[in-house]
């Protein structure tokens, strides 16, 4: 059985020596990069003891009600420390971590009582290995264009709403929030796609420039038309354009409950990188 401590300075040596030896080789594992020494003197830090052993390391913040899971021990229960966190009464704070295997995410969240607020997979796309797709000849109704900048913000939020309009977890767009997002520098002007089906806009799909590379966002198809193979060829389309640009790397986020954009991606090359996901336990 774990039990949940706060760790002191005479742990800090050992903690620090610990977490230089992580690999994130884990099941579970949220994204630290704090300040051990500074979350010891603040009395945020947790260590979670197994034995004689010191198997992870809570890093609790309470103003903002989150923690940080950091494993140290190959064998660590996440949880058997998530039930011990709400018997030690931190219900309602707020845990982001990264996980591996969908099946051991399932029975976690099966088993135990908790809240989940996010649940996504990262994936990427070698553009260098894709070769330029020909599209079949039963969708020429089809063709892709570019936007209209500084003229057809208007269209992509009405085509943007009824895209995702089925999705609760993401609110209405607006024509300030296109606005704002196109004075920011990860917007890309070259890279905003509309999807056209006898004259219609039907589909919607951008890639933008983070630190971390390059994204595919707001992709996507009016319900009406989906199930045809329109988002696929609409798909392949922008890949190829962003090869054509000089993408290398394609990164993008998908919910894992979204089972037909999952299908999808995997379909045209995207690979899983890892998942992630935000609990409240």
């Amino acid at each position: 059985m774990v039990k949940i401590l706060k760790a002191g300075w005479k742990d800090y040596s050992k903690l620090k020596t610990l977490i230089l030896r992580v690999d994130y080789d884990f099941d579970f594992f949220s994204n630290y990069d704090g300040n051990i020494l500074l979350d010891l003197l603040a009395k945020r830090c947790y260590k979670i003891v197994n034995g004689n052993k010191i198997s992870a390391l809570l890093i609790k913040h309470d103003f903002k009600r989150e923690i940080f899971f950091i494993p140290l021990e190959a064998n660590v229960s996440f949880k058997e420390i998530v039930n011990e966190l709400q018997d030690n009464l931190l219900s309602g704070y707020k845990i982001e971590f990264y996980y591996r295997n969908i099946d051991l995410f399932k029975k976690l969240t099966d088993e135990c009582s908790i809240k989940l607020l996010k649940n996504y997979k990262l994936m990427v796309i070698d553009l260098s290995k894709l070769k330029s797709i020909n599209q079949t000849s039963n969708l020429n109704n089809l063709r892709i264009r570019s936007m209209i900048i500084n003229k057809e913000e208007d269209k992509r939020v009405i085509l943007q709403n009824s895209i995702f309009g089925e999705n609760l977890k993401r609110k209405a767009l607006s024509l300030e929030e296109v606005k704002s997002e196109e004075r920011k520098k990860e917007f890309i002007s070259d890279l905003c796609f509309f999807l056209t089906y006898n004259d219609e806009d039907i589909g919607y799909g951008q890639i933008i420039k983070s630190s971390e590379g390059y994204y595919l966002i707001n992709f996507g198809i009016v319900p009406e038309y989906r199930g045809f193979g329109y988002g696929k060829f609409f798909l392949n389309e922008i890949l190829n354009k962003a090869k054509e640009y000089g993408i290398k790397e394609l990164f993008l986020k998908v919910e894992n409950d979204n089972i037909r954009a999952v299908n999808l991606y995997f379909n045209v090359g995207f690979e899983e990188i890892i998942n992630a996901a935000t609990i409240i336990i």
